[in-house]
């Protein structure tokens, strides 16, 4: 017969050839059978391909391996007894060896996957599968995990993680419901963190984060996030995108690097950088020994907030608010500087460098180091002011009019009013410099009005 089998008289063994040209005489010619079937201890039936070769260990049950092995490589199911690797299967390759219960080697070479120690007589390492590749190790207590391909990737101890064509890449202890689809990278105690890109590593306690790119680094800190190259993240909560940035130190939590390069969020131990966030820009700072909590750059370039809440930098060029400036303000222009002690201080779009004095303490305050743009209308109807308008002209020889909304609304605002009309015009009720109440305005003259929520009040 040609394939036929032969049952040993135990009726234990069954030995299958795929094909031959000579007489069995005994069982000592399993040197040419392409299959031993044999049953375990416990009566479940192991199969062997190649059995000179490979091996299953006598106390395994069910378990399988197809075929594959060479004469100085073989495969090996239970490499040792009491490795519990029942129902485990190696599908080919060569020089694999399977000591885990469930478990699948589907082919390659030089792959283990190798049994921790057990608990209360229960294997701790089960249901783990590497899909081919070479090298691959998944062992320790790791469960319910897949390495795809690659070569050189480790799973010490790890459940539910999965890695495809990764190279020297690693899930350390703990690295459980991790995902990894990159080159040269690590999981070191990170749950749920997803990596893809090359030489990305993510360390101890950084979970439920990911990253994408290159060469990027999460230290510490959950629910971080990078996509981009060569950035680091310390911290809870942080977001990267771009290059050569860093969020930085600890208590840096919920900060975020929006593109741009060379950008630092640098927290200290008492909060630095908390909450604070980069968008865009070069070489932008905000914090370092220092509560730069809240603190925004928004774009532009070479920006720095080394300290204090709420701070906002928007655009412009060499901007700086420095340290215990609270509450400030730059928005455009360049070369703007906020300096120490400074509270609630706003720069709008100056020019040149504004240095406001040191250790002095302003409030309230606003440098406008160029000029002022604001609206401007000539009426060509009766009109009622409103937040759209500053300075408003009648125009010579018109009829028109002027009509003051209610003080009560506009608490704050400014209004300039021209009458070029050649008449006396009725805007509206308002207190002139002596306190008197009036409603006019004479020809040929102008006023600058101010509400205080009640009144409207002459202030030039």
């Amino acid at each position: 017969l040609n394939p036929f089998v032969v049952r040993d008289t135990s009726y234990n063994d069954i030995f299958v050839v795929a094909a031959t040209d000579r007489r069995v005489t005994s069982n000592a010619d399993v040197t040419s059978w392409a299959f031993h079937s044999f049953l375990s201890p416990y009566g479940h039936r192991n199969i062997v391909g190649n059995p000179l070769i490979n091996s299953i260990a006598t106390d395994v049950n069910g378990a399988t391996i197809s075929g594959g092995g060479t004469q100085s490589n073989a495969n090996k199911i239970g490499s040792i007894t009491g490795t519990s690797a029942d129902y485990a299967v190696i599908s080919g390759g060569y020089d694999n060896t399977n000591d885990q219960l469930g478990s699948v080697v589907s082919g390659g070479a030089h792959n283990r996957l190798k049994q921790g120690l057990l608990v209360a007589g229960v294997p701790k390492a089960s249901y783990n599968t590497i899909g081919g590749g070479t090298l691959h190790n998944i062992g320790g207590t790791s469960n319910f995990c897949f390495i795809g391909g690659g070569s050189g990737c480790n799973m010490p101890s790890s459940n539910f993680s999965v890695m495809v064509a990764s190279n020297a890449s690693s899930f350390g202890y703990d690295a459980n419901y991790s995902s990894l689809i990159a080159t040269n990278a690590c999981v070191n105690n990170a749950v749920s963190t997803l990596i893809t890109g090359a030489s990305n590593r993510a360390d101890t306690t950084s979970s439920h984060g990911g990253i994408f790119g290159l060469s990027n680094r999460i230290w510490t800190g959950t629910g971080s996030f990078i996509v981009g190259q060569s950035n680091n993240v310390h911290g809870t909560g942080q977001f990267i995108s771009g290059q050569n940035n860093t969020i930085n130190a600890t208590r840096t939590n919920f900060a975020s690097i929006v593109g741009g390069t060379n950008n630092t969020i640098a927290g200290a131990t008492t909060g630095g950088g908390s909450n604070a966030a980069i968008v865009g820009g070069l070489s932008n700072t905000i914090g370092s020994t220092n509560n730069a909590g809240y603190a925004f750059i928004g774009g532009g370039r070479a920006n720095t907030i080394n300290g204090g809440d709420n701070c906002a930098t928007v655009g412009g060029y060499n901007n700086t608010i420095n340290t215990n400036t609270t509450q400030s303000v730059i928005i455009g222009g360049i070369n703007n500087m906020v300096n120490p002690n400074l509270t609630n201080v706003v720069m709008l779009g100056t020019i040149g460098r504004t240095a406001l004095e040191s250790n002095t303490t302003y409030t309230e305050a606003i440098v406008a180091n160029g000029s002022i743009t604001t609206p401007v209308l000539i009426i060509s109807s009766s009109i009622t002011l409103d937040a759209t308008h500053s300075t408003v002209i009648i125009p010579a020889a018109s009829t028109f009019s002027i009509t003051l909304p209610p003080a009560s609304g506009a608490k704050g605002r400014n209004y300039t009013v021209i009458n070029k009309s050649g008449s006396l015009k009725t805007i509206g009720s308002y207190l002139n410099l002596s306190d008197t109440a009036l409603s006019t305005i004479p020809t040929a003259s102008s006023i600058e009005l101010q509400s205080d929520g009640v009144n409207w009040q002459q202030i030039r």
